[in-house]
């Protein structure tokens, strides 16, 4: 496929679907194709400003149905994005914070930082910032975004054909081992992940296995390692349950008795997070863990009580 040709004749479409589906994290050579189209304005076959606006339509736009969907869905949304991280909480975890330190900047920042990238928008939505204020922001970090990526292709566009000319040297083995690298990565996080789980599956305990403990009076303390935003969309946690973010389980593993049985629950697949912290607390001396199997989740969908805490203990 003739790619330069394809953007010369059709290239507002392509630039605005490319960078659309971009924000969702798909696999699309999204940057080479800007570069591309930016480089074949700076040789007269495409107005610049027009790859700019199809660039910037495109960008917002994706940001637009990915604020709503996390408005709407906002835990769902980003443990399918995350769903391929060995802790899929910790990546939306990391984007809280991020608005947490920089408030709407990280919106303007957000497409020039691995990661921030892709759950800006949904973090946006479920923490309920203002559609149109999201909008604003949103929008003045895509175009910076768009200037710098379009703009730098603009500005190397004497150097396009030795660019394609590199690609087609390479020959077909550019396409296999580029491939083969990233499924190696994937395959590797994916072992890990699996390796965690198989560590603690024959200690997870289950809701029901639970709901008989607590309703027994047996000594048990629940602890919910949900994200804030996942916490604030339910407003409901399990009975007595202390929340603890696993990023500060160095300085409060201290707050989780040793003398009973600790249950740990999250909204990851596969609780991997939970298994995560049962790891790292046994190395604390904390040996009677148990992650609660298909956690938040799953307890509710038992329809098992849960509670709402008071304000004074979010």
């Amino acid at each position: 496929m003739d790619l330069i040709g394809s953007i010369a004749a059709h290239g507002y479409w392509i630039v605005t679907g490319v960078a659309f589906v971009d924000q969702f994290g798909t696999p699309v050579p999204a940057i080479g194709i800007l570069l591309a189209a930016g480089a074949v304005a700076g040789q007269g076959h495409l107005s610049l400003a027009g790859v700019l606006a199809a660039a910037w339509a495109g960008t917002l736009l994706g940001d637009a149905v990915l604020h709503q969907a996390g408005r709407w869905r906002g835990g769902p949304v980003m443990r399918g994005l995350c769903s391929f991280s060995l802790a899929p909480d910790t990546c939306v975890r990391k984007t809280e914070s991020s608005f947490q330190r920089l408030g709407w900047k990280a919106l303007v920042v957000a497409k020039f930082v691995p990661g921030l990238a892709l759950f800006a928008s949904p973090v946006a939505g479920a923490l309920r910032m203002p559609f149109g204020r999201f909008l604003v922001f949103a929008g003045i970090g895509s175009l910076f975004y768009n200037v710098a990526v379009v703009g730098l292709g603009f500005a190397l566009h004497d150097q396009l054909d030795r660019v394609v000319g590199w690609f087609h040297s390479l020959g077909s083995a550019a396409i296999p081992a580029t491939a083969g690298a990233i499924l190696a990565y994937w395959a590797w996080r994916i072992f890990q992940k699996r390796r965690i789980i198989r560590l603690l599956r024959r200690r997870r305990m289950t809701p029901g296995e639970l709901q008989q403990r607590l309703a027994s009076g047996d000594p048990v303390r629940i602890v919910d390692l949900r994200t804030a935003i996942a916490y604030e969309v339910t407003g409901q946690t399990l009975p007595g349950a202390i929340r603890l973010d696993p990023e500060e389980l160095d300085a409060r593993h201290a707050d989780i008795p040793r003398g009973c049985d600790i249950v740990l629950f999250c909204t990851c697949p596969n609780e991997t997070t939970s298994a995560r912290v049962a790891l790292a607390l046994e190395k604390k001396g904390i040996e009677r863990v148990f992650p609660l199997e298909g956690g938040f989740e799953a307890w509710v969908s038992c329809g098992y009580p849960v509670e709402v805490p008071s304000p004074d203990s979010r």
